[in-house]
């Protein structure tokens, strides 16, 4: 039997926290992967953005 003291009383409780914190960051590491968006394949055409231009960085033949 250990005997009782101040000090492995403070290790024990540095133990338990340290394994509860594990568990937390685990299960919050499965969470974010689950959450991943993931990747579409079989697309006919690349994905393009129909935003419009700008007209700062719009360029005409004309003024070239």
């Amino acid at each position: 039997m250990r005997p009782v003291t101040l000090a492995g009383s403070l290790e024990e409780m540095a133990l338990a926290q340290a394994v509860t914190l594990a568990g937390t960051v685990g299960r919050a590491a499965e969470s974010i992967l689950k959450a991943r968006s993931r990747l579409r394949p079989g697309r006919s055409h690349p994905r393009k953005s129909m935003k419009p231009a700008s007209t700062w960085n719009r360029r005409s033949k004309a003024a070239a």
